[in-house]
C-alpha cells in the first residue's frame, strides 16, 4: 500500500492551550504528507484560539473547527468530520500527546489488510515511568478482554489509534457521546470490537508520547511535554525510546511471573490489588494491615480497576464468545480528557 494513502488526523480539544501546539506540531512533522489535521474545537476559550489560529495561517494540512461546547467530549462534532471526509483512514491525537515522525507511516503499514490498529500501548506517567498495558487486537482472546461485560479495562487510547473510514461507515453509530459514567473512547471502540468480520492488530511498535492522567485529577505537564518533544528531534532518539520500551516490557514479564508465583494461595482480593500495581508499574504492593479492606476482603482492587489499571488475568480455555451477544460494559480507557 502507498504510503501516501490520504489521512484524515483528527486532534479533539477543550482548553489545552499550552500543550496543543506541541501536539499539531508532532503531526506536521509526519514523515507523510497526505495528511488533513483537523483540530475540532470542543467550546474552546481564546487562549485556545490565539494559539491555533496562527498555525492554521501558516500550514494550508490544519484545519480549526471553533464549535460550541458539546454535552461530552464532542463526539458528534467527529463523526462529521469523518463522513464529510473523503480521506480512507482515520487517525487520533489527544491534545496533550505527540507522535512520533514515523507514527502514520507505521500506522499505515500496520492497517494495511485490517480494518483497525494501535500502537503498542506504552504510557509515560508523572513520575517518568513507563507503564505498559499488553494486548494484541488480532487476538480474539484482547478483544473479549475489552469487552467484560462488568469489569472497567482497556488499552486502546485515543492517540494513536487509526483505521479505514470505510469500516467506520460500517459501524452502527459512530462517534457518539457516551452515557453517564462512561468514557467515549472505549464506548466508541465497542462497537468496532463487536463489527461482524472485524480484523484488527497492534503493532509491535511504540510510536507515540501519551502522556498518562489516570487518577481523575489533571495536571499541566507542558513543560514535561516541551521538553520531550525537544528529545525527539535528537540523534538516536527513536533507537534510546525502543530500547527503554523493551527493557520495560522485559521487566514487566519477569515481575508479573514472579508476583503469580508468589500470590498463590492468597485471597483473590489481594491478588488482583498486587497485580494491578506491580506488573503495570513495576512497584511491590504495600503490606495490608490486619484491618485494611485488603486484608478483610474489601474491595478496593475494584476502584483501581475502575480506574484503568486492570492487567489480563490468565484464563482457563474457554470458546471465543459471539460479540454481538455481550452486553455492553461499562468500561474504558483511564480518563484522558481532551
Amino acid at each position: 500500500m502507498s504510503l501516501t494513502r490520504p489521512t484524515l488526523l483528527i486532534i479533539p480539544t477543550h482548553n489545552h492551550p499550552t500543550c496543543l501546539p506541541l501536539a499539531i506540531a508532532s503531526a506536521q512533522r509526519q514523515s507523510i504528507e497526505d495528511v488533513d489535521i483537523v483540530v475540532i474545537g470542543d467550546g474552546v476559550s481564546d487562549d485556545t484560539r490565539d494559539v491555533v489560529v496562527p498555525i492554521q495561517a501558516g500550514d494550508k494540512r490544519v484545519r480549526f473547527l471553533d464549535l460550541p461546547k458539546a454535552i461530552r467530549h464532542g463526539e458528534e462534532y467527529r463523526d462529521a468530520v469523518i463522513r464529510q471526509s473523503t480521506a480512507s483512514v482515520i487517525s487520533y491525537l489527544g491534545d496533550d500527546d505527540l507522535l512520533f515522525p514515523h507514527h502514520l507511516e507505521t500506522m499505515h503499514e500496520s492497517i494495511a489488510d485490517v480494518d483497525f490498529a494501535n500502537p503498542l500501548p506504552i504510557f509515560i506517567i508523572r513520575d517518568g515511568t513507563l507503564a505498559y498495558l499488553a494486548t494484541d487486537l488480532a487476538d480474539p482472546a484482547s478483544l473479549a478482554w475489552h469487552l467484560h461485560p462488568r469489569v472497567r479495562r482497556n488499552s486502546v487510547s485515543l492517540t494513536g489509534a487509526t483505521h479505514t473510514r470505510d469500516s467506520y461507515l460500517r459501524l452502527p453509530h459512530g462517534w457518539r457521546p457516551a452515557p453517564p459514567g462512561r468514557w467515549t473512547d472505549h464506548y466508541m471502540w465497542e462497537q468496532y470490537f463487536r463489527l461482524p468480520g472485524f480484523m484488527a492488530r497492534t503493532s509491535h511498535l511504540s510510536t507515540t508520547a501519551k502522556f498518562a492522567q489516570w487518577d481523575g485529577t489533571y495536571i499541566d505537564r507542558a513543560p514535561e511535554i516541551q521538553e520531550f518533544s525537544t528529545r525527539m528531534s535528537q540523534p538516536g532518539f527513536t533507537e534510546k525510546w525502543n530500547a527503554d520500551v523493551a527493557d520495560r516490557i522485559r521487566r514487566q514479564s519477569v515481575k508479573s511471573l514472579l508476583l503469580l508465583t508468589d500470590l498463590q494461595g492468597k485471597p483473590l482480593n489481594r491478588l488482583r490489588s498486587a497485580l494491578s500495581t506491580q506488573i503495570l508499574f513495576g512497584r511491590r504492593p504495600a503490606q495490608p494491615s490486619a484491618e485494611s479492606p485488603a486484608a478483610t476482603g474489601g474491595t478496593a482492587w475494584k476502584d483501581r480497576v475502575a480506574a484503568g489499571y486492570a492487567v489480563r488475568r490468565i484464563p482457563r480455555p474457554r470458546p471465543i464468545p459471539d460479540f454481538n451477544n455481550i452486553s455492553r460494559s461499562d468500561s474504558d480507557m483511564p480518563p484522558h480528557t481532551p
